[in-house]
């Protein structure tokens, strides 16, 4: 999954039809709600993850919309073992959901010039 970058702005671009104002905007929203599922991951105990689907579920919509590929793929493996079989949720993919969305609110971080 790393052969994917942290965010393919160029892809989410052509799916929101070269708007950059509106890029701009969707990728503010995904950025505080991926800030606040950081929040509650690191806090969460493992065994509370399946609490989390809808939310997680939602993260992965948004990360695909603004092109953080890695998270977007990252989640819908966790998603699709939430649907299944929620207690083989590994804390493993939880670490990398947290380590992709501190990359991801990093490069986006005011000031940064990838930003």
């Amino acid at each position: 999954m790393n052969d994917f970058p942290v965010l393919d702005k160029e892809t989410a671009l052509s799916r929101l039809a070269n708007n950059h104002s509106l890029y701009n905007k969707v990728l503010v929203m995904f950025t505080e709600q991926a800030g606040e599922m950081l929040t509650v991951l690191e806090a969460l105990p493992q065994d509370q993850i399946a609490d989390q689907h809808l939310a997680l579920h939602s993260l992965k919509g948004s990360a695909g919309e603004v092109g953080a590929t890695r998270l977007f793929y990252t989640l819908q493996q966790i998603d699709q073992t939430l649907k299944t079989a929620p207690e083989h949720v590994t804390a493993d993919q939880i670490e990398d959901v947290i380590a992709e969305i501190r990359r991801i609110l990093n490069i986006t971080a005011p000031g940064n010039p990838a930003a």
